[in-house]
């Protein structure tokens, strides 16, 4: 079980099948199932609460795992342990109830960043008392990393997630549990049961990581002393040996080293890390440890050599530094090993995700097959209990296969209409949270086809009410539905808003997207859900290079900048990824007109927590996503830089405001300009460029490009000239009456097309603008059908141009990450060069003009 392939229940649904909760708000999901905030009524107090799939339930093995893992946590009792309140069943599913920690963490908070020492050495000592009462208690944790540590608002530290929790006296099963940088050699390579040793040797890996920036090497501890303290030396060379008989004896020795430092003069020096300065990279990801952090394949971590006792004088020195060449040598050779297993990586994971992409649509197949069957025959019991199920309970219940593009079985109340099928939703909401509603069950917001369909919607609205439908402002009084099509009324919405809604007078008004009525889903009967975010935003990116580009409803202008606002509670690097998807970036403000407009412009919107932006800081500097100057800003009187906040955010009302990455905003502003592609078409001055192998990956990169364009130029071309033969042929076999009347427009339309530069076909709207060229039906079939396959030619492009930027960008990151300390101006210009890759087209322009092509 996958989180792609969990869908997590609405906390609403959830409401209702535990009552003893209210269930508040979505915190995140993962692999294990979906983590919610909720209020336990009897105790008026704030709890988390975990839900596993039923997949998971329904398995006895699994099902004794997490009983184990629940009553093992309920006997801790600590301020540094997340603490468990009770646990059950609901539905199928397991729950387990917890402890809600208000923050982040120690993933988060850390990332990008060297704590001072004595920080430090503070949370590194609570997490050791946090884990030594859980040993103390019999209970294991086996995967301590900083992503299962969350901090309070008071940065106290909070061990949880024993999700891999084994009692001390259990028998293990043979498998490697943790996360390889921060497991146990002896586990790792050895297979050895996890023990308490092993969990200090987790924590004396984070330890290190928060002081110097990054992981030791189990290889060559002796070669390095990174902490820049003797004492803090020997603590975490203690805690990481080899040999587990040379490791602290329990995580309350280690605790009592710590505070001993603690209460030194040493620690009142605050000195930041080795060497006073931030590091560009720190903690790394949970799924992609550094590379000094696990050894090749095969080798076997050696034990620190002995200690020499030699005098400082020249020869020891002469030692020394031969032992930091030996090293520098073997990391040479380490790095360009991994530099050449990168291709065969990113082969096996195109592979990974062909083959995920295939199960689930072999699921998706037997899901529908399944819901045929029941149908079509179903058991009596199951018909009776859906008979009196409410509509909420049957949209519960159908949701996943829904989702799934299932439409063989409908949510009570619905009603078919044409191709699509509809159902009323009473509840008012305002039109982000009815289209997000919607969208949770595989629909989206009701679209109009015609008039008539027009009509039959009115009489769904509830008398001196209104109702919202999928349509919004593209641009000026240009009006587009959530699907993509124009809308089919002669008169567009009446009002200032920028959501379309009907009245029970038959009025099509424009509201603001803050007042709440109620709405209609529809479901295509054909499975797909073109009205969907993610298609919507697909349909930007793929007609960007058209005349008349669709973007979403709600779109606004600023001077030949585009934005829109998307509401939905999400973290910053989705919304990042969302906003490449589209074609744009994440909104990049540089300019005080700009920043004046969005404040004016986006008043009324309702996001407390503030929507994304696409501004991060780095290091000590904030910087825009896009590449752009970072000059002048807008930021809220109220903001006050904290550390963990290396995140932007606007908040209308307000103001800028920084805000934790990895936290849930409100939203975000995609931006579509010019603005994006000239502040990224450059890489040249970059230092990093003296890199021999940023410059050959570069070069590799403008060679893939050109390929790539050099195709899409080909096929545009052969594209057009296939629609002119078309036209000509048309225009040979008309006869004299007929020639008279179309042959000049046939002539003209084809001049035209043949003088075209870049190959590219008008689209039909912006030639039945041109007053002296007319357009029979048949022409503007070939016209249709060749305009059709140029945006098929520029989505195939634009897909492989995705292909090669992720590529592209994913080796720049393994170049940085396997730099030698001191390259902070190569690091960070590769972190300058991987952003400005984010904008694909941009990035492609750019690499084709440092190119002359």
């Amino acid at each position: 079980m996958s989180e792609e392939t969990f869908i997590a229940p609405q906390p609403e649904h959830l409401s209702e099948l535990l009552p003893a909760f209210e269930f508040e708000s979505f915190i995140a999901q993962g692999g294990m199932g979906a983590v919610y905030k909720a209020k336990q009524k009897s105790l008026d107090r704030d709890v988390a609460i975990k839900i596993l799939p039923r997949e998971f339930g329904a398995d006895p093995e699994f099902r004794a795992s997490f009983e184990t893992e629940a009553k093992a946590m309920a006997k801790l009792n600590h301020a540094n342990l997340i603490g468990v309140y009770d646990y059950g069943d609901v539905d199928g599913m397991p729950y387990i109830v917890m402890e809600y920690v208000d923050g982040s963490s120690l993933y988060h908070y850390a990332w990008n960043k060297v704590l001072e020492k004595d920080q430090a050495a503070t949370l590194a000592k609570a997490i050791c008392e946090g884990l030594g009462h859980a040993h103390e208690n019999g209970i294991l944790h086996r995967d301590i990393k900083p992503a299962n540590i969350l901090l309070t608002s008071k940065l106290d530290p909070k061990i949880g997630d024993f999700g891999l929790a084994q009692s001390t006296d259990g028998e293990g099963d043979g498998l490697i549990m943790g996360t390889p940088g921060y497991t146990a050699p002896e586990v790792l390579f050895d297979h050895r049961p996890g023990d308490a040793k092993a969990d200090i040797y987790g924590v004396g890996v984070i330890f290190h990581e928060l002081v110097t920036g990054q992981r030791p090497d189990p290889q060559y501890q002796e070669a390095f002393k990174t902490c820049g303290d003797a004492k803090l030396d020997a603590i975490w060379r203690r805690a990481t040996a080899a040999d587990p008989s040379r490791r602290y004896g329990t995580a309350e020795e280690m605790a009592k080293d710590l505070g001993a430092w603690l209460n030194s003069p040493a620690a009142k020096l605050k000195t930041v890390g080795t060497a006073g300065v931030q590091r560009a990279a720190v903690l790394s990801p949970p799924h992609a440890p550094a590379r000094s952090a696990t050894p090749l394949p095969g080798a076997v971590p050696k034990r620190p050599a002995a200690t020499s006792h030699a005098s400082s004088g020249g020869g020891g020195v002469l030692v020394r530094n031969l032992v930091i060449i030996a090293v520098l040598i073997a990391g040479i050779s380490v790095v360009w090993k991994n530099l050449k297993k990168e291709q065969e990586n990113v082969r096996n994971e195109n592979e990974a995700i062909r083959q995920r992409n295939a199960e689930t649509l072999e699921a998706q197949k037997k899901m529908i097959e399944e819901a045929q069957k029941g149908s079509s025959g179903g058991a009596e019991s199951g018909s009776t209990a859906e008979r009196d199920e409410t509509t909420e309970q049957s949209l519960a219940r159908l949701q996943r296969a829904l989702v799934a593009g299932v439409r063989s079985q409908l949510p009570k109340g619905s009603v078919s209409r044409g191709e699509s099928d509809f159902l009323f939703v009473q509840e008012p909401m305002s039109w982000h949270a009815a289209a997000n509603y919607a969208e949770q069950y595989g629909g989206h917001l009701a679209t109009l086809a015609d008039e008539s369909e027009f009509q039959w919607m009115l009489s769904l609205v509830p008398d001196d009410g209104t109702l919202w439908v999928g349509a919004g402002r593209m641009e000026g009084n240009q009006w587009v539905q959530v699907d993509g099509t124009a809308w089919p009324m002669s008169s567009t919405p009446n009002g200032v808003g920028s959501y379309a809604s009907l009245d029970k007078l038959g009025i099509a008004r424009a509201r603001e997207e803050t007042t709440e009525m109620p709405f209609l889903i529809e479901w295509d009967r054909d499975g797909t859900n073109p009205g969907s975010l993610e298609s919507m935003l697909v349909r930007a990116a793929e007609t960007q290079n058209q005349a008349a580009p669709s973007y979403p409803p709600g779109t606004r202008i600023q001077d030949s900048r585009r934005f829109c606002v998307f509401l939905r509670p999400m973290t910053q690097a989705e919304a990042s990824r969302l906003a490449k998807l589209g074609g744009g970036v994440l909104a990049s403000p540089a300019t005080r007109d700009e920043q004046i407009w969005m404040e004016e412009a986006l008043s009324k919107v309702a996001a407390p927590k503030g929507l994304w932006l696409g501004g991060e800081k780095q290091g000590l500097d904030w910087t825009w996503m896009s590449g752009q100057s970072w000059d002048a800003t807008a930021w809220s009187e109220r903001a006050v830089p904290q550390v963990g906040r290396e995140g932007l955010v606007f908040v209308p009302g307000t103001g800028w405001m920084d805000f934790d990455p990895g936290a849930l905003a409100d939203g975000f502003i995609v931006e579509w300009s010019n603005d994006i592609s000239s502040g990224l078409v450059s890489d040249e001055g970059e230092p990093a460029l003296a890199h021999a192998d940023v410059a050959s990956l570069r070069n590799k990169a403008i060679e893939l490009v050109g390929e790539q364009v050099a195709k899409r130029d080909k096929d545009l071309e052969a594209n057009l000239s296939k629609l002119v033969w078309d036209l000509n042929v048309w225009r040979r076999g008309l006869n004299a009456s007929e020639a008279t009347r179309w042959g000049i427009h046939v002539e003209s339309l084809v001049e035209d097309l043949e003088e075209s530069s870049d190959h590219r076909i008008p689209t039909p709207a912006s030639l039945a603008e041109k007053a002296s060229l007319q357009v029979s039906p048949d022409m503007k079939k070939s016209i249709d059908f060749y305009h059709n396959k140029q945006s098929a030619i520029d989505s195939a492009y634009r897909k492989e141009l995705v292909v090669i930027q992720n590529a592209y960008a994913k080796r720049l990151q393994a170049i940085g990450e396997a730099l030698p300390k001191g390259s902070d101006e190569v690091s960070s210009s590769i972190a300058r060069m991987i952003q400005h890759s984010a904008s694909v087209e941009g990035w492609a322009k750019g690499l084709m003009n440092s190119a002359g092509q």
